[in-house]
């Protein structure tokens, strides 16, 4: 066999993978032993791949309180071999450390997801986020964290600024119902995260908005001026 027909194959079947891992998008429930539920990952599909959060739990004297539990919550992106969590916080004790760059093995099972820790390379999560996560909603919302990713992946020829750079101040603003109501040139009728980029004098610079379901993003600049620069589907 040639090396093109080769490397045709291949992709082909890195392609066909892919589609075989392909999950549903909603939000996944992991339960331990006794069917609490001791983590949760949301999973929204978009044009850059699919954006997820996951978030697990370790009880430490058996009892779900807020002020008794080990908690690591981290965001990130699904691809072909697993799902790579670029940002991410473990909350083990008093302590809240900042963790990124962690990667897990993913295999669809059914509906259900499961996550393991590769045997070469990586770094596990404290607590650890290895294990099965069962289809439990068919529809999930992004939280602010996947909202800032997909501005991201968007880029700065549309969002005008390269906000993976650190000297880029992006603040999260809150929430919209209906930002129509707010911004009468963005048709966007649906609720949505704000994102706000700001100047050395604290000036706002420009204002995003993403809808929840991570469907549809707007950039509007002080003046008013907006426009579409993410639609699932074809970017505006």
């Amino acid at each position: 066999m040639s090396l093109k027909r080769t490397f045709l194959a291949g992709l082909m079947a890195l392609c066909l993978g892919v589609s075989s891992l392909a999950a549903a998008d909603g939000i996944y429930v992991k339960r331990d032993y006794m069917g609490r539920k001791i983590g949760q990952l949301l999973y929204i599909d978009t044009d850059f791949g699919a954006i997820t959060e996951v978030t697990t739990y370790a009880y430490k004297n058996g009892e779900p309180s807020l002020t008794d539990v080990d908690i690591f919550r981290g965001t990130g992106i699904f691809v072909a071999e697993g799902i790579w969590l670029t940002k991410g916080t473990s909350s083990v004790g008093p302590r809240d450390i900042p963790v990124k760059d962690v990667f897990y093995l993913r295999e669809l099972k059914g509906k259900d997801i499961l996550l393991s820790f590769p045997e070469q390379g990586g770094k596990r999560t404290q607590p650890d986020i290895a294990g099965l996560y069962q289809a439990f909603v068919d529809t999930a919302l992004a939280t602010p964290d996947m909202g800032r990713i997909l501005l991201e992946q968007i880029g700065p020829d549309l969002t005008l600024f390269d906000l993976s750079k650190k000297n880029i101040l992006c603040n999260y603003s809150g929430e919209l119902v209906n930002p129509h109501m707010v911004y009468a040139q963005v048709p966007l009728q649906k609720a949505c995260h704000i994102y706000e980029v700001f100047n050395k004098k604290s000036k706002i610079m420009m204002t995003y908005l993403v809808a929840k379901d991570l469907s549809d993003a707007y950039r509007v600049k002080p003046n008013g001026e907006a426009l579409q620069i993410y639609a699932r589907g074809g970017v505006g």
